[in-house]
């Protein structure tokens, strides 16, 4: 019999662990966003193309500026949201990334110029 109730406490603490999970909206997979209420494959894809083109989402209620997110489905995940702030340390990576594709690019316009 304690078997069975120990059992039964783990598979509930479990479950409830799956539950709380939260979902870094700056940082999920498409799979993982897809776990989220309301989210399917194709506005898995419009987050991460929206965080592509923007940068890291401040909070997470800017995901319902993200084309087919609407309050509704924010309000039904609200709770499993969840962002982290980039580091000063990213945000200079960032930068010194932006700054080695442009210098890239210049040299490799320069180099086509010359030929």
């Amino acid at each position: 019999m304690w078997k069975k109730v120990l059992t039964y406490i783990f598979l509930s603490l479990l479950s409830f662990n799956c539950v709380l999970a939260a979902v870094n909206i700056n940082t999920a997979t498409q799979k993982e966003l897809e776990t989220l209420a309301g989210i399917g494959p194709v506005k898995a894809k419009a987050i991460i193309n929206y965080r592509r083109q923007n940068g890291d989402f401040m909070s997470v209620k800017e995901i319902m500026n993200v084309p087919g997110i609407g309050e509704k489905t924010y309000l039904q995940n609200v709770n499993q949201l969840s962002i982290t702030m980039p580091t000063s340390t990213d945000k200079n990576n960032k930068q010194q990334t932006k700054t080695k594709k442009i210098k890239y690019i210049y040299l490799e316009t320069k180099d086509k110029e010359l030929h």
